[in-house]
């Protein structure tokens, strides 16, 4: 067994850090199993279900491994126990290495406690005080050599994880996709699309005549418009997810394995949820504003609402792309910025949007505080609960 005590680092030097030193053979993302006192029996740990526990384990067949080793990383005080014997207690910030070899020499013909056959096979469970368990980072593998380095960085030769690579794929078409509606869009009515993405009028006080530029809200070319703009939030919900592993729906709605088609599906569902969350908002405020007497301003309030949230998703969004396809150790840093980025971007459309509307309800000073609180912050607290 080898011990490498490490600064801390995120997952995604972690995820570096593997990929430069190691050939991974088989990963634990899926093998992670937890104690279930209602059935009395071992089940699978599902993230969006169990979250974060203080104990987690894992079956091994280690003929299966033979001359492999066992990695993990800790960033915390955890204990190893085999098959209910405790074994040894790292500390946090710790790289383990541990020779397949070395266990099936000790438990080769160790029985299981349920029979007596012998067999190769071995229960591991991990330990932490902190309660942070399942570990991110846990493989099988071996290391690479100096010239297995050397190749694995040489331009004609890329080795990368299997599921990273569906994810690269992923990308791929939702951007092209994506930017094929942009210029569809941009040649199906350029008036609209330049309304629609004009950063000059992002910064006014008032609003001309009070009129939506662009028709009625929920006309054919505002719903194209607000597909499109769901499509790209679906996106950035993608990006979110793979980047920090957290799933903000169950999985009898989105599809919780990571190949292709599970991420086309689950970025066609979202994009499609989000368009009819935006048409529930508009019939929403719209009720609302008759209800307070405010009805002349239903259609500015909504056009300026997708005006801002277009222009600033439009720009965040790429760069995220950029991030996760060139810069993969920014990834953590900027799921970090990432919330607080979106919800400085909402307070600051909700005061300009208050700016502009209070020049069309000077009287009503009130009613439209009321609006406003129901429209826009209500919503942006339950948006701020949920990704938190």
């Amino acid at each position: 067994m080898s011990v490498h005590l490490h600064a801390a680092i995120s997952p995604g030097e972690q995820r570096a850090y593997v990929e430069k030193n190691y050939f991974v053979v088989h990963e634990f993302h899926y093998d992670w199993q937890i104690y279930d006192r209602k059935y009395n029996a071992y089940v699978p740990y599902l993230q969006e279900k169990h979250g974060s526990l203080n104990a987690a384990s894992i079956p091994l067949e280690l003929h299966a491994y033979e001359g492999y080793e066992l990695v993990f990383y800790t960033e915390q005080e955890v204990y190893v126990f085999i098959n209910a014997a405790l074994q040894k207690r790292f500390d946090a910030d710790t790289w383990v290495t541990l020779p397949m070899d070395s266990l099936l020499a000790v438990y080769r013909n160790a029985p299981q406690q349920s029979t007596t056959v012998n067999t190769s096979q071995v229960f591991l469970t991990f330990y932490s005080p902190s309660g942070l368990l399942p570990l991110p980072t846990a493989f099988i593998g071996h290391k690479k050599n100096v010239q297995e380095k050397a190749a694995a960085a040489a331009p004609t030769l890329t080795v990368l994880p299997k599921r990273a690579s569906a994810f690269q794929y992923f990308l791929i078409i939702a951007c092209i996709f994506i930017l094929a509606n942009y210029a569809f869009l941009y040649n199906l009515h350029p008036t609209a699309f330049a309304r629609f993405y004009s950063v000059k009028s992002l910064f006014g006080t008032s609003y001309r005549d009070g009129v939506a530029p662009v028709g009625k809200p929920l006309n054919g070319i505002n719903l194209l418009f607000l597909l499109n703009h769901g499509f790209l939030l679906a996106l950035l919900y993608m990006l979110v997810r793979e980047g920090s592993r957290h799933l903000f729906f169950t999985e009898q709605v989105l599809r919780t394995q990571e190949s292709l088609p599970d991420y086309l599906y689950n970025f066609g569902l979202i994009g499609v949820a989000v368009f009819f969350l935006l048409i529930c908002k508009y019939l929403g405020t719209y009720v609302l504003a008759n209800l307070l007497r405010l009805d002349k301003i239903v259609n500015v309030h909504f056009f300026e609402y997708i005006h801002y949230s277009k222009v600033f998703y439009t720009f965040l969004v790429p760069v995220l792309v950029l991030i996760f396809t060139s810069y993969p150790v920014w990834i953590d840093k900027a799921d970090n910025l990432l919330v607080a980025l979106i919800v400085g971007f909402a307070l600051i459309r909700i005061l300009l949007i208050s700016l502009r509307l209070n020049k069309l309800a000077p009287h009503r000073n009130l009613y439209l505080f009321s609006y406003l609180c129901v429209t826009e912050l209500v919503p942006l607290l339950a948006g701020i609960k949920i990704l938190l």
